[in-house]
């Protein structure tokens, strides 16, 4: 039997004890990072190491159409790793199909952080 998104989900956002010790990133003068910081560094390292735009193939997943924005939601996934996606509602306009969980598909978009959700 084929495993299910929630099991693939489940098995690839295991936790896995680390028996090392690792020195947390911290800011100038030793303090811990906030959240707000962690969000804006991660953001520049995407900016800085990743192309402006990628293309990705992979199977449609929890696909939603958010009625109030337009906007679409959904994740793609393979056998190792998912992704969330946003297609904002400009992009959508210009869709000639409608998605649906199982699809595969190629897209072409931008990675970026939504700060206020991570």
């Amino acid at each position: 039997m084929a495993e299910g998104f929630f099991e693939f989900r489940q098995r690839i956002t295991r936790r896995v004890e680390v028996t090392a010790s690792v020195e947390p990133a911290r800011v100038a003068g030793g303090k811990p990072l906030t959240v707000s910081q962690l969000t804006r560094q991660i953001d520049r390292a995407l900016k800085e190491k990743l192309p402006a735009t990628v293309h990705l193939r992979g199977e449609v997943s929890n696909f939603s159409e958010h009625r109030a924005s337009g906007h679409f939601y959904f994740t793609m996934k393979d056998a190792d790793a998912c992704i969330d996606c946003v297609m904002f509602k400009s992009d959508v306009a210009r869709v000639k199909f409608e998605p649906k969980d199982g699809m595969d598909l190629l897209c072409t978009g931008s990675i970026k952080v939504y700060a206020q959700r991570g």
